[in-house]
């Protein structure tokens, strides 16, 4: 039941709000790498395997489909149905259920989020 993340053995994570998670991480983060958590780390690299080459690298679309970083609540609500259950395949979002585990596909949701936060730091830092 779910595949290993680049060598990793796959983690028993119990989120179910990847933003709670996401600032859980960030309240602790004292790691050296540049991702707050691992989650957020194997949800990067589950990202780049499974959404980059549609929704572009680091999270940043090139318009030809939704950038993910500005993703509404609503979305975000509905974010397992449209990545594993094909909520959106009528426009063009295949599902992955069948290479993506629920708590994998909350790992991208963290690491989409963390971009969303970065993209916001950054935007906010440039308009001062």
């Amino acid at each position: 039941m779910g595949r290993s993340v680049v060598g990793r053995s796959r983690r028993d994570i119990s989120w179910h709000s990847p933003s709670v998670a996401l600032q859980r991480c960030l309240a602790t983060n004292n790691r050296r790498s540049p991702f707050p958590c691992p989650e957020i780390e194997d949800g990067h690299i589950l990202y780049d395997t499974f959404c980059s080459s549609c929704h572009g690298g680091n999270a940043a679309s090139s318009a030809l489909v939704p950038d993910l970083r500005y993703a509404t609540a609503t979305t975000h609500g509905l974010f397992e149905q449209i990545v594993r259950d094909g909520a959106k395949a009528k426009t063009g979002m295949p599902s992955f259920a069948d290479d993506l585990t629920s708590a994998q596909v909350r790992m991208i949701q963290a690491y989409v989020l963390d971009r969303a936060r970065q993209s916001a730091q950054a935007a906010a830092a440039t308009k001062r």
